[in-house]
C-alpha cells in the first residue's frame, strides 16, 4: 500500500456500506453512521492511519452483526459464541468485547440459559445430575454455572424418584416383563442417564417389585 489510499467506490448494500479503497485488497464493510459522519466518499484520499482505523471499525462491524445473526437464531453460551466467531476469523478479544457487549444488553447470559436448557432436558426425559452437568458442558457452559444451574433445578430431589420416573417412562408397562431379562438393561439405562448405582438400583426395585441385587451365582 502506497502512503496514501483514495476511496474508489461507496456502495449502500443491506445493512450497511461498503467501501472500496485503492491499493488495498479487500473493500471494508462499514456501518451507514460513520460513512455519513467522516464523509466517506469516491475520490476522498485516507492516510495510513486513517485506512487502520477504518479496518478495525469494519471487523467490528462485521463482528458485531455476525453475533447479532446467531443470536437472532437461538440463545447462545459465551463458550459457543466465542467458538463460532473465531472460527469466521475474528480476533480473540474483538470477539470477547463484542461478547460482553450483548452480555451488558442481557442477551448473552450463561446462568440463564444453563437453567433453561437443564429444565428442557429435564421435560424430555429424566436425568441424574452427573448426565445433566455434562449436557450443559457440552454448550460450552463453565462447569461451575452448569453445577449450579442444575443444583438449582433439581432443588434437593433425590436421583432415586428421577430415576424411578425415568424407568416408568422406558417401561411403561411392566407386569408382563421378566425381570432378569431387562435388569442389566435398566441399569445400563439409567447409568447413561447419570445416575449412580444405588440410584438404579432403588428404582429397579421400586418399578419391578424386587430387591434389584444381583445374585452371586
Amino acid at each position: 500500500m502506497t502512503s496514501q489510499s483514495r476511496i474508489v467506490a461507496v456502495e449502500e448494500k443491506p445493512g450497511g456500506v461498503r467501501v472500496t479503497l485503492s491499493d488495498f485488497p479487500d473493500p471494508l464493510f462499514l456501518p451507514p453512521e460513520l460513512v455519513y459522519r467522516y464523509n466517506l466518499k469516491p475520490g476522498v484520499v485516507i492516510t495510513p492511519a486513517q485506512v487502520t482505523s477504518l479496518v478495525d471499525e469494519s471487523e467490528q462491524f462485521l463482528c458485531d452483526r455476525e453475533t447479532a445473526r446467531l443470536l437472532a437464531l437461538r440463545e447462545h453460551s459465551v463458550g459457543e459464541l466465542r467458538l463460532k466467531l473465531r472460527r469466521k476469523g475474528f480476533a480473540e478479544k474483538m470477539a470477547a468485547s463484542i461478547i460482553a457487549k450483548y452480555a451488558s444488553q442481557g442477551l448473552v447470559d450463561d446462568a440463564r440459559l444453563a437453567l433453561a436448557l437443564a429444565q428442557r432436558a429435564l421435560q424430555r426425559k429424566p436425568s441424574g445430575r452427573s448426565f445433566l452437568i455434562a449436557f450443559l458442558r457440552r454448550k460450552m457452559i463453565e462447569r461451575t454455572t452448569a453445577e449450579r444451574a442444575v443444583d438449582m433445578l433439581l432443588d434437593g430431589a433425590e436421583d432415586f424418584e428421577s430415576a424411578v420416573r425415568a424407568l416408568r417412562q422406558r417401561w411403561p408397562v411392566t407386569d408382563q416383563i421378566e425381570v432378569e431379562s431387562v435388569r442389566s438393561k435398566a441399569y445400563s439405562y439409567l447409568s447413561r442417564r447419570g445416575f449412580g448405582y444405588e440410584a438404579a438400583r432403588a428404582a429397579f426395585e421400586e418399578v419391578f417389585g424386587t430387591s434389584g441385587k444381583v445374585d452371586d451365582d
